[in-house]
């Protein structure tokens, strides 16, 4: 009787723990944070004014080396644009060995 017992606490402290875990994640999500920036602090330059009507972009990185952006698009175009968004180059790759291109990410790989 002693080990059901035992075994009886174990599930009922488990249970307790369970229900403190849940409640500590369902507090931690209704917290609002605060960020260190004001909206006013950064500002924006919109890019789709330089873009072609049916370029889709689909991810982004940052060039340091150019400081400049390199951007990707479903319709098989890569963009390169300066950091006031103005566009530098429009790089075509519809195919590669026969099938159509969707891209989908971009990476910079330092030096190359």
């Amino acid at each position: 009787m002693k080990v059901l017992s035992n075994i009886k606490r174990l599930y009922q402290l488990f249970f307790v723990l369970i229900l403190f875990s849940l409640s500590q994640l369902i507090t931690s999500a209704r917290q609002v944070h605060q960020y260190p920036f004001r909206p006013t602090d950064c500002s924006s330059t919109s890019i789709s004014s330089e873009l072609l009507p049916f370029f889709e972009p689909s991810d982004l990185v940052w060039d340091s080396e150019r400081k400049a952006l390199w951007t990707v698009s479903d319709s098989g175009h890569l963009a390169l644009l300066n950091d006031q968004g103005k566009l530098l180059e429009l790089i075509e790759v519809n195919e590669f060995n026969g099938k159509k291109i969707d891209l989908e990410g971009i990476t910079i790989i330092p030096g190359r």
